[in-house]
């Protein structure tokens, strides 16, 4: 257990806009790792995920039969080799008095880094459901067409209607995920509220400044508060769909997750509260 350093997470559900956050809290001064994930046509930019983090993640996943998409309450077992290699990897990042990382994956195991780093503080950020179910249809589907780029006209449809809220049971998998993502994160804010901080992505432009502020005070970081503003976030990062039609298949496919999301919004209410903006 480590903890002679100040180390925070940035945790949210995949395409919940954790990389631009992450871009920032870099620019900010924060050190997020040195081999970081190369960007996708979907993510240019960069994702901003400490490798380490991510293999580590997905090799639990993996020896668990599942991946990043898991949902439901499905236990996740975690070996005690992962223990030690996890203690590794923190200990080799304890030479930076401050330091972090982002990858979503983290958000199914915070308890599990909690009890290799005591004075672990997260960051959770949380995004509409709609536009995460949305971004994530429409990356694989331009994935798929990379893979692809033979495919004739007909077939490119045929996919692209795979790949969208016409196709139920792919929309409701991932609205799902979606939910065990945010629940994981909810319940550990719960049981650690005072090394929380809950935001949705559309708070960070208006109030990055106050947030690092409030995180250098109360949580003895010293980063310098940027903007989060266009040197790292671009509104052509983040393609929105509200359409009312998307939203109504939503409460449709995933009725439940409307309580969720009143809870996140409480939750957010609170950090707003504590940093001083409401």
């Amino acid at each position: 257990m480590y903890t002679n350093s100040h180390v925070l997470t940035l945790v949210g559900m995949h395409r919940s806009g954790t990389s631009v956050a992450a871009s920032w809290l870099a620019k900010c001064g924060l050190f997020m790792g040195e081999k970081l994930l190369y960007g996708y046509r979907d993510n240019p930019r960069g994702h901003y995920e400490d490798l380490d983090f991510l293999n580590l993640h997905n090799a639990i996943l993996k020896d668990n039969g599942t991946d990043y998409r898991v949902r439901g309450k499905q236990h996740l077992r975690i070996d005690a080799a992962y223990y030690t290699r996890a203690s590794n990897l923190v200990a080799e990042r304890t030479i930076h008095k401050e330091w972090g990382w982002k990858e979503p994956r983290t958000t199914l195991f915070l308890d599990f880094w909690k009890e290799q780093i005591l004075d672990l503080r997260g960051f959770i950020i949380y995004r509409d459901a709609v536009e995460v179910v949305n971004s994530l249809l429409r990356r694989d589907f331009k994935r798929e067409l990379q893979r692809h780029p033979e495919l004739n006209l007909l077939k490119k449809r045929q996919w692209l209607w795979h790949y969208s809220f016409a196709n139920p049971a792919r929309t409701r998998w991932y609205f799902q995920v979606w939910n065990r993502y945010n629940n994981d994160a909810l319940r550990f804010v719960k049981h650690y509220s005072d090394d929380c901080l809950v935001v949705n992505l559309e708070d960070l432009p208006f109030y990055s400044r106050e947030i690092i502020c409030w995180i250098n005070k109360e949580w003895g970081f010293g980063l310098e508060p940027l903007e989060f503003s266009s040197s790292v976030y671009h509104a052509e990062d983040l393609h929105r769909s509200r359409s009312a039609i998307k939203n109504l298949l939503g409460k449709v496919l995933v009725p439940y997750n409307q309580v969720l999301v009143s809870e996140l919004n409480e939750w957010r209410l609170r950090t707003l509260k504590r940093i001083g903006i409401l």
